[in-house]
């Protein structure tokens, strides 16, 4: 089965859809609270690691991948950034990466990362937001993973 996304066609199989409500909850989540809970992040991590071994999509070895390469770097990122990215967001890549490969939760990040700063850039612009305003970062994510499911993978 496949779906258009805004011109995007995206494959959704079983494993993608569940990939797609995870990030949709955590996107809500993220949103309202500026948190994504581990009750999402840490079973949907393993879950994605189950699914993607089990099916044969990836390898046990490339999901283990999937979730420390993106997830090492988000920390990384985190920890440079001072508060600027927290926990969640690193535990939700780890989670994207379980499901879609580290190559793929990279450039999830990549395009979330683009698509984050412009809607900021955006909204500072409007008056909407100060620069000292949080941003919640999950739902970039989630446009990443969509962007990247879509083939634009860099």
């Amino acid at each position: 089965m496949a779906a258009v996304f805004n011109g995007f066609l995206i494959n959704l199989d079983f494993i993608t859809v569940i990939l797609l409500f995870l990030l949709v909850v955590a996107s809500i989540i993220d949103l309202r609270t500026r948190l994504i809970p581990n009750f999402i992040t840490i079973p949907g991590a393993l879950l994605g690691l189950l699914l993607t071994t089990l099916t044969g999509r990836l390898s046990f070895i490339q999901a283990l991948m999937g979730i420390f390469v993106p997830g090492f770097i988000m920390l990384l990122i985190a920890l440079i950034s001072k508060g600027g990215i927290g926990g969640g967001d690193v535990k939700l890549l780890a989670t994207i990466g379980s499901f879609i490969g580290w190559r793929m939760a990279l450039s999830s990040l990549f395009w979330g990362s683009v698509v984050g700063s412009l809607v900021s850039v955006l909204l500072i612009l409007l008056r909407k937001k100060k620069k000292s305003d949080p941003v919640p970062f999950g739902p970039f994510l989630t446009i990443g993973v969509i962007f990247s499911l879509s083939g634009l993978v860099i």
